[in-house]
């Protein structure tokens, strides 16, 4: 498994023993059946929108997990699915996945 750390100018690679320590201490993703677990996703979501679009654009054409920060641990796009917000920058950049299209 391949990790990017976009939070710079340039991607990161990381490698997998480090991946696997963050991943480690990187909550699950839970169905927000509470508040709180609704606020962690929002955050963690934010923290995501923040980074460098280019770069979170090639982690998911890539299928790579994408290190957000240490606070807010790993996007993984199977774990984590697609954020609402970058669903009009998939379908820009030709990335938006059929079952995802309207029509």
């Amino acid at each position: 498994m391949k990790a990017s750390n976009c939070a710079a100018r340039a991607c990161v690679a990381i490698s997998s023993s480090t991946l696997q320590t963050v991943l480690s201490n990187t909550p699950q993703s839970l169905p927000d059946t509470d508040a709180l677990s609704r606020l962690q996703r929002i955050r963690r979501e934010d923290a995501l929108e923040a980074m460098e679009r280019r770069a979170v654009l090639q982690a998911y054409s890539a299928g790579e997990t994408i290190f957000i920060s240490k606070r807010h641990g790993l996007w993984d796009w199977q774990r984590d699915g697609i954020p609402g917000w970058l669903l009009p920058e998939l379908d820009d950049a030709g990335l938006l996945p059929e079952a995802l299209k309207t029509a």
